[in-house]
């Protein structure tokens, strides 16, 4: 049996977060992420959209829990605080990045502004970035790691 069941992740989302959700899922599958990975990003951005529309104290919230374009840096904050209060740190830190980085996808998709985290949905974690360009992302600070090898080798000899 999968471990992602789309269907019941998005049960009493609103329609548009629910929709975000399946776009991400299929980006994320198209980036080949495995199925732990796309559930537990699926899963903090669903937990964001339950905790907007059931816990947040902000006046803005019901509008962000309709639609995730909505949804700001102090919201996402809070998020992640209502997480360190109410279970480990550790599930708390899972909890940074999909929320910022779904909401990055519906930032580019021209639906609305980005509200994201300083940091949070850069480019290294962007889902919707083919795999060749996560790598060459990386190819600076390889280089310079083979120039100390070399070196490293050379002063050996």
């Amino acid at each position: 049996m999968p471990l992602l069941d789309l269907h019941k992740l998005t049960t009493g989302l609103s329609r548009t977060w629910a929709g975000y959700l399946r776009d991400w899922d299929r980006s994320l599958r198209a980036g080949n992420y495995p199925e732990t990975t796309r559930y537990n990003y699926l899963l903090a951005a669903a937990q964001l959209g339950r905790y907007l529309a059931e816990h947040s104290p902000d006046p803005d919230a019901p509008d962000a829990a309709a639609d995730p374009t909505a949804v700001t840096r102090a919201h996402v904050e809070a998020f992640q605080a209502w997480m360190i209060a109410t279970r480990s740190a550790a599930t708390a830190l899972n909890k940074h990045k999909a929320p910022a980085t779904v909401l990055q996808l519906a930032g580019r998709r021209g639906r609305g502004p980005r509200a994201l985290p300083d940091g949070a949905g850069t480019p290294a974690q962007d889902p919707t970035q083919a795999s060749g360009a996560r790598d060459l992302r990386c190819a600076p600070e390889r280089a310079q790691n083979a120039d100390l090898t070399r070196q490293a080798q050379r002063s050996r000899t």
